[in-house]
């Protein structure tokens, strides 16, 4: 943007322009000046502009740009939603559905769902689709926007059904892991995917002296979910890992969507992290607890090797799109198992895409 662009935003913003204060703000945050950003965004959001009320909301909520004022921000996201702003009510969607700021309700989740669709908004009217329980009123929802069945797919969701899972199968007592066989839709790890594929990154490892690092060891690519990246799918997703294994969705580290084209793979590794092996880890085990479960959901087909590989215990697993595997990192006593050193192998040919959820023995912290 030009230096004469920016003096015509001031310019416009300074008259009150709504539209121009919020990207005025977008523009002091590119350079760094939050502070100023953020007084923009209050003008507007004062001004009755609700893409910008909604905005220092969510920035409020998560203190991303902005001071953590979480009570602040979800009131500001609330009365946007309430105003009728699409983004707002996907944002308080996700809230209600986490149980984050809000009572955990899949039903207000769901509320604030159809009303962001009502509202126009693509995301939300996709979401909906995949819910309903009826293929043929699924495709109508989709593409029918305003003149879509709203009342007959908001009764037709089941969420019971979503949560649960076939029981699991036992392919390993020691360690334990488990096999769930079409744990998730095909339809549902295809939105995934594409929710995950233009922000795919190289993959990280973690080091006990530098944090997470690129290393050749890990070869693929991710991409990492925080809440409000996330949306009602993505929640029940969580969910119905937490039913599956028992242990509470607050236990759960953000959703990471992984990604091996031919070739790329991550070498043999542990999951835990091993109080033992330095005084660094030791002290992240104790301020935040250790990974006792790692889950991974098979997103899709169509690619040649890509197993998952226990050499320790000599088995491969490579599931179908929507199967799932459950391993333990610890053994029933709680210290780690190294017998779950694993691999994710590379494909021999097309694209593996993963869902993996790690899993710790405490509860974490959301924003």
């Amino acid at each position: 943007m030009t230096a004469i662009d920016v003096e015509t935003l001031r310019s416009r913003a300074a008259q009150g322009d709504g539209d121009a204060q919020m990207a005025l703000a977008r523009v002091f945050d590119r350079e760094g000046r939050h502070d100023l950003a953020l007084q923009w965004l209050q003008r507007a959001a004062d001004g009755g502009h609700l893409p910008s009320l909604t905005l220092l909301g969510a920035r409020l909520l998560t203190g991303r740009g902005a001071p953590q004022m979480p009570s602040q921000g979800v009131q500001m996201l609330a009365i946007a939603a309430d105003e009728g702003d699409a983004q707002a009510c996907g944002i308080m969607a996700v809230l209600c559905a986490a149980g984050q700021m809000r009572p955990q309700s899949w039903s207000a989740a769901l509320d604030y769902l159809f009303r962001a669709a009502r509202q126009g908004d693509e995301r939300a009217r996709q979401q909906i689709g995949l819910l309903v329980g009826d293929a043929g009123l699924g495709e109508q929802v989709r593409s029918d926007g305003a003149a879509a069945p709203w009342t007959q797919a908001r009764v037709s969701i089941d969420v019971g059904a979503w949560l649960r899972s076939a029981p699991p199968r036992a392919v390993s007592d020691a360690p334990r892991i488990f096999v769930f066989e079409q744990f998730l839709p095909k339809a549902v790890c295809a939105w995934i995917m594409e929710r995950a594929r233009p922000k795919l990154s190289p993959a990280q490892v973690q080091s006990p002296a530098a944090g997470d690092i690129h290393h050749g060891h890990r070869t693929n690519s991710g991409m990492g979910f925080t809440l409000l990246e996330t949306d009602v799918i993505v929640q029940l997703v969580q969910a119905r890992i937490a039913m599956a294994t028992g242990i509470p969705v607050t236990h759960q580290e953000p959703a990471n969507v992984l990604h091996y084209a031919p070739g790329q793979s991550y070498q043999p590794h542990y999951d835990f992290t091993d109080p033992a092996a330095s005084p660094q880890f030791a002290e992240m085990v104790r301020r935040e607890g250790q990974r006792v479960a790692t889950f991974i959901v098979y997103l899709n087909d169509g690619y040649g090797g890509g197993e998952t590989d226990f050499p320790h215990i000599g088995l491969r697993h490579r599931g179908q799109a929507g199967d799932a595997i459950l391993f333990m990192n610890v053994d029933p006593a709680g210290a780690v198992d190294k017998r779950t050193l694993h691999a994710g192998l590379a494909p021999t040919s097309g694209e593996k895409w993963v869902l993996s959820k790690w899993i710790r023995d405490r509860p974490r912290a959301q924003f």
